[in-house]
């Protein structure tokens, strides 16, 4: 049993990785997560290419992207299912099936079983090969494994298994003739002089036709003189701008790489280095994935590493081996944890399969198997067994046309919405509609959506993840919010929930807003209608359902607040609301701040209440100041009193109050003094609370909380707090000071 627990082991580990990213990449695929780009152009270029179409694209061909001639030996695997879910389960045991000649390499380099085990465990933890497991079809990252063969049987000395698995690991993409050149740089001066000599000649050829003839002529007839990988290095001018480039990114994208197996690679820099071309184009480039540690641009290093990992322990005696190899895997496993893309991983999104994507089948039953086909850029991998099939806007010969609303469609809104209408009136008629789905046949069909098509929209026994009501004319009704995180990515939508109390008006808008800590708009309904909005209008809705409103992805950044509006020629007004949370009411109780966020720095993105908004209604309530004040500036707003947490930084709560109208935004100063009177530092700016406080849109006699945080040395002796008008520094009066002062020694009792 001993002499097999290795083998059981590494079977064990290959077993549970295939079942693990076999689930989670089909799981994304049936979720909605791929796209056109890049599984659904790969698909159709491998399943045109079984079909005696090499490389065919409807669009061209895909000889305008990459070289790939390994499609020749992957099509036929499509002949057991020729949809993109069996490339996604290809991919993965290939992935998995790398671990085989790393631990057997490990084993005949090292001498022992058990420490060859670490290696291979740590490739499978690697979140650079699960990274583009996840990247939906590549065949760039399936040279890792075939040149671990390659290298493993080089080893062997086993001529016909090496040349194969370097050819195929050379054949994935143009620039991976790189490994085979470098593997015949290995033969030619270690192995067999002739045998190098061919695959440097092999691979030599092979870069001169991929980069020289094929892909130049078809980029040029598909992006004329600006092709899209060239066009990625073009925004540096010189030698200096490179190294800066380099020096600014590549520390940390070094550590991310070298971190997989526990900087162990370190120990056999003479391996090592020959990955540095791989290092310079990911850093140079202007496309941010590409030295991110995401996406499948990373797992070209995986050779490199694990190889030099291996051969720097080999260096080693005696119990360094052991010691070494556990802190390899106790690495390994806690940037998994931090970077990986299994349930071990923290903050990892268990992908699920919606009831939306079981009704596809219904409406791809309808389409003839070979009929010309126009679809969105969601539903493109979802369909793209065929030769003719269009990604919207573009129609060409289609005869049907499939559309999902809720999906991804690369296509502004409004834009999606007028090119149905223009099928509509050029022809085309529905087949069938449901759950956003729309199904358009040339010359047949009805003119209007069933109401069934709506039930995309509406929200079935709904539980927002930040249940808050507010109540705007006693007509509609605000449930919550959810944050959706877009992918793998840093993107987000909010998803709103809504539920009209009675027959609502043709002209109500609903408005969104994504405000910054300035409470200026930099996403929402000012940049992008809210899709949902358009094809299920508000005055389409039935009183008592619960309809969900999406925006469409954005990169909302660290902090944001979302802000609401309702208006039908006027705006209406809050009547009330019900919130665990934080509420800002403003302009008349018309618009409302409903809550903040704040963002982590992983790109894994994990969301929270920041600290600057205590989790407590505010806006319409009893509000009770630590320490009551009445300081009246000027007639025109007061100040009740203050919170105040002594420490590093100082916090302090002031509260305001609008004595009648203001005409126009006034900034708050306070200025922290020393005992003779001295400005230490100061901290001057709209009130704030979740974000900017403009105080023209405060309501007369409502308490307004404004939060600080002032980074006071320990020995200040007082503040000084006013009002003033930001264009000219003109203060509100209040007494002689024109300041409300708070000192040093009332910090512990009522001033």
């Amino acid at each position: 049993m001993k002499k097999f627990f290795p083998i059981l082991t590494l079977s064990l580990l290959i077993t549970l990785y295939i079942l693990t990213f076999g689930y989670l990449s089909i799981a994304r695929h049936w979720s909605f997560q791929t796209a056109k780009f890049d599984i659904g152009i790969n698909h159709q270029a491998l399943w045109s290419t079984l079909h005696g179409h090499p490389f065919h694209l409807t669009e061209g061909s895909s000889l305008a992207y990459h070289f790939t001639p390994i499609y020749f030996f992957l099509a036929p695997f499509l002949l057991i299912w020729d949809k993109a879910e069996t490339l996604l389960a290809l991919q993965t045991i290939i992935f998995a099936l790398g671990a085989i000649p790393l631990f057997l390499i490990a084993r005949d380099i090292l001498k022992n079983d058990l420490l060859a085990l670490a290696f291979p465990l740590a490739y499978l933890l690697s979140p650079a090969l699960q990274a583009a497991n996840l990247a939906d079809f590549q065949a760039a990252p399936l040279a890792v494994p075939f040149s671990l063969f390659a290298c493993y049987f080089a080893l062997r000395r086993q001529a016909p298994l090496f040349l194969t698995f370097a050819i195929l690991a050379m054949l994935t993409r143009e620039d991976m003739f790189y490994l085979a050149l470098l593997l015949g740089t290995y033969s030619l001066f270690k192995w067999s002089r002739r045998m190098g000599i061919f695959l440097i000649t092999l691979s030599l050829i092979y870069a001169v036709c991929a980069f020289g003839f094929i892909i130049p002529k078809y980029a040029k007839q598909a992006f004329g003189e600006n092709y899209l990988f060239i066009a990625r290095y073009r925004h540096f001018q010189g030698l200096r701008e490179a190294i800066g480039l380099i020096l600014s990114r590549g520390p940390r994208y070094a550590a991310f790489l070298l971190a997989h197996f526990g900087f162990l690679s370190l120990l056999a820099p003479e391996i090592l280095i020959w990955s540095t071309p791989f290092f310079l184009l990911n850093v140079l480039s202007n496309y941010p994935a590409t030295y991110s540690g995401e996406q499948h641009y990373s797992a070209i290093f995986l050779p490199f590493l694990t190889l030099s990992a291996i051969l720097g322990v080999a260096k080693l005696k005696g119990k360094a081996r052991p010691v070494l190899l556990a802190w390899m895997i106790a690495l390994s496993l806690a940037l998994h944890f931090l970077r990986g893309f299994t349930p071990l991983s923290w903050n990892f999104p268990l992908p699920s399969i919606p009831p939306h994507y079981r009704l596809l089948s219904q409406f791809t039953s309808l389409i003839p198997r070979n009929a010309p086909l126009a679809t969105t850029v969601g539903l493109y991998p979802h369909l793209s067994n065929r030769l003719e099939l269009y990604p919207l806007p573009s129609t060409g010969n289609a005869n049907y046309v499939l559309l999902d609303v809720t999906s991804i469609t690369d296509m502004h809104p409004v834009d999606f919405y007028k090119k149905f209408r223009e099928l509509m009136e050029n022809g085309f008629g529905i087949v069938k509609a449901s759950d956003g789905y729309i199904l358009l046949s040339k010359g047949e069909g009805k003119r209007e959506l069933p109401d069934e098509f709506f039930d995309f929209a509406r929200a079935v026994n709904p539980q927002p993840s930040y249940p808050i009501e507010v109540n705007f004319e006693g007509k509609l009704l605000f449930k919550g919010l959810d944050l959706i995180r877009f992918k793998e990515g840093k993107l987000l939508f909010v998803r709103t929930y809504w539920q009209p109390l009675a027959p609502l008006p043709e002209n109500l808008e609903i408005k969104l807003f994504i405000l910054n800590e300035d409470g200026e708009p930099f996403a929402g309904t000012p940049f992008h209608p809210l899709p949902t909005l358009i094809w299920y209008p508000p005055h389409r809705w039935k009183a008592g359902e619960t309809v969900k409103v999406d925006t469409i992805p954005w990169d909302l950044g660290q902090y944001f607040v979302v802000a609401l509006k309702v208006s039908a020629g006027e705006d209406w007004r809050v009547r009330d609301f019900k919130a665990s949370g934080p509420i800002v009411l403003l302009y008349e109780d018309t618009l409302v701040q409903v809550a903040a966020f704040r963002r982590s720095s992983t790109f894994l993105c994990q969301l929270t209440l920041p600290e600057r908004c205590p989790y407590e209604p505010t806006g319409t309530g009893d509000l009770s100041p630590e320490w009551p004040a009445e300081a009246d500036f000027g007639g025109v707003i007061a100040l009740k009193g203050y919170d105040l947490k002594p420490g590093k930084p100082l916090r302090l709560t002031l509260y305001w109050q609008a004595l009648g109208p203001i005409p126009e935004d006034y900034s708050v100063f306070i200025h922290v003094l020393d005992e003779e009177g001295r400005k230490i530092t100061q901290n001057d700016g709209p009130p704030f609370w979740l974000t900017k406080m403009g105080t023209t849109s405060w309501v007369i006699g409502r308490i307004y909380r404004d939060e600080r945080v002032l980074e006071a040395p320990g020995d200040w002796d007082k503040l000084e707090i006013g009002l003033y008008r930001w264009q000219d520094l003109t203060r509100l009066p209040f007494g002689e000071q024109g300041a409300f002062i708070i000192k040093r020694a009332q910090e512990d009792k009522n001033p």
